[in-house]
């Protein structure tokens, strides 16, 4: 078993690179970055095509706009104007 330092180290990238690629925080980790970590942690090649094991997937659909509220028909406040 590695720590996180102990992969970053073998694999040349940044601690906080691995920690968002097991968290799944990284969502399209780079093609490069899971193959040297797939090479390092000795994965074959049926475990690299595990969905989700594999980079540069699909993108994520974005997020709708948020809906607006709808829009004001009347003004409720002072009825005159100070001046």
């Amino acid at each position: 078993m590695l720590t996180h330092g102990q992969l970053a180290a073998r694999t040349g990238l940044h601690v906080r690179t691995i920690r968002r690629v097991e968290t799944s925080a990284l969502v399209r980790p780079c093609t490069a970055s899971t193959r040297r970590l797939a090479q390092v942690l000795g994965l074959d090649a049926a475990e690299r095509s595990v969905p989700g094991a594999g980079s540069q997937g699909p993108r994520p659909a974005r997020m709708s706009q948020p809906q607006l509220p709808a829009e004001v028909g009347t003004f409720v406040g002072r009825a005159w104007e100070p001046g």
